[in-house]
């Protein structure tokens, strides 16, 4: 509350994230559900799959997800999605949601598939800090073929920072980020700030 009346034009999102999955519970989704009335939360997230770590389960992460993904549907709510290494059961999951509202494919890290998925799907795709480690080739491949009009740039606060930066990352670091992929659609730095502000 204390966050929302200090900066008041900022939307809300609120889920709870696949790590937590083992925490989620009836009680936990009610109060989901009321806080996200009760707030005006203007997205459900970020929830998903994260399959990094062997804990909590995918029967866990499931159904948190699932919960979520009703939630989300039953509010008219967009959907800002986690995914790490889970890229198969994410599409396998979402093809079950064909009339979400829009969906946020949060600092996108995929295969060519998800990619493939998401251009169908029309989702809008996080653009942040680590698609500039110089070993992201294959993730700023898959990255220039997202339309400018799908894009959101992001920092992932506190982690990801772009080569060069200090190890926390920070809201200032996005036009670094901005100006190190603008080149990927032929922007410029500031036309890509602005068209991602613009999708937001």
């Amino acid at each position: 509350r204390a966050l929302q009346e200090r900066y008041p034009d900022v939307g809300l999102a609120l889920g709870l994230h696949p790590q937590k999955a083992d925490q989620f519970g009836p009680e936990l989704a009610h109060s989901l559900l009321l806080a996200l009335r009760e707030f005006g939360a203007i997205a459900v997230g970020e929830t998903g799959f994260d399959f990094s770590r062997s804990q909590p389960g995918f029967n866990e992460q499931e159904h948190a997800f699932r919960v979520q993904l009703e939630i989300a549907s039953s509010e008219g709510l967009p959907t800002i999605i986690h995914q790490r290494d889970a890229a198969d059961a994410l599409i396998a999951e979402l093809d079950r949601w064909p009339n979400l509202a829009p969906i946020v494919l949060h600092s996108f890290d995929g295969t060519d598939r998800l990619a493939d998925w998401a251009l169908e799907r029309g989702c809008f795709v996080g653009i942040g800090g680590l698609a500039t480690r110089p070993r992201s080739e294959e993730l700023r491949r898959l990255l220039s073929r997202m339309p400018v009009d799908r894009l959101l740039l992001e920092t992932d606060a506190p982690y990801l920072p772009p080569p060069g930066a200090d190890r926390r990352n920070t809201p200032s670091n996005l036009a670094v980020i901005a100006g190190l992929l603008a080149p990927l659609w032929s922007l410029t730095e500031d036309e890509l700030c602005r068209t991602t502000t613009a999708n937001a």
